[in-house]
C-alpha cells in the first residue's frame, strides 16, 4: 500500500532548519495564488510564524514594523508545488533490487533526507511518496503526523500516557503493509468502535454527534 506523506511529515529528519520562523513580508511580485482569481500586482504578503497573515498590494497594505521585507520585484509569486509521485529513498535509481541491497542501511538517515532538500531547493514543498520501507511508512502516518501537529506526547505512538487511539489488523503487516485497508480493530479515546471486523453501530452514531 502506497501512504501519502509531505515534506512536513518528515520535517524532523531535516537538520539545520529554523526552529522558528520569522516575520517576512514578500514584496513587489505579480501574485498567482492558485485560486483562478486574477493575478494581483505589485502584491505585498504578510507571513507571521510560518502562517500567510494577510495579501495585499502596496498601495493597500503596509508592512508592519517588525518584519523582514523580501523583493519579489520582477518574479511572479505562486504556491509551493506538489509531488504527486516520488520515491524518495531511490534518489533518481532505476536497480530497485541493487539499490535495496546495497543502500538499506542508509536510506533513512541520508538518501530520504537529502532527496527531500533537492525537492524542497527545487520548490517543491510537499510530497506524495510512493515507497517506503514498512516500518517508516507506518511512522510516516502515525508518529511524525503528532510530531508535526505539536501533540506527541498526547498521540501517535502506544505507550503509557498517550491517548488510547489503537488500530489492530490481521496479519503481519510490516511485510504486507496491504493488510491497513482492512483494520480489525479500531479504539479511539478508549472506545472500541470495531472489533473482529464488526462496527458497534450505537457507539459510531454517538460519536458523529460529538
Amino acid at each position: 500500500m502506497r501512504l501519502l506523506t509531505t515534506l512536513t511529515l518528515l520535517a524532523g529528519l531535516l537538520t539545520g532548519m529554523p526552529s522558528q520562523a520569522e516575520n517576512i513580508a514578500l514584496v513587489g511580485g505579480r501574485l498567482i495564488d492558485g485560486t483562478a482569481e486574477r493575478p494581483l500586482h505589485n502584491s505585498v504578503i504578510l507571513v507571521k510564524d510560518g502562517i500567510i497573515e494577510q495579501v495585499g498590494t502596496i498601495e493597500s497594505l503596509p508592512v508592519p514594523a517588525g518584519y523582514r521585507e523580501v523583493s519579489t520585484e520582477g518574479h511572479d509569486v505562486l504556491p509551493g508545488l506538489w509531488e504527486s509521485h516520488a520515491h524518495i529513498m531511490l534518489t533518481g535509481h532505476a536497480n530497485y533490487t541493487h539499490w535495496q541491497k546495497a543502500y538499506r542501511d542508509r536510506q533513512v538517515d541520508e538518501i530520504m533526507p537529502a532527496s527531500l532538500m533537492q525537492l524542497l531547493l527545487a520548490g517543491i514543498t510537499s510530497v506524495r511518496d510512493m515507497g517506503f520501507d514498512a516500518m517508516d511508512t507506518l511512522r510516516a502516518a502515525t508518529y511524525w503526523p503528532a510530531v508535526m501537529m505539536g501533540v506527541q506526547d498526547r498521540y501517535g505512538t502506544v505507550t503509557p500516557g498517550k491517548v488510547a487511539d489503537i488500530i489492530a489488523v490481521r496479519g503481519n503487516v510490516l511485510k504486507y503493509m496491504n493488510l491497513v485497508r482492512d483494520v480489525d480493530m479500531v479504539m479511539k479515546d478508549g472506545i472500541i468502535f470495531k472489533h473482529n471486523g464488526i462496527v458497534d453501530e450505537a457507539l459510531l452514531s454517538d460519536f458523529g454527534k460529538r
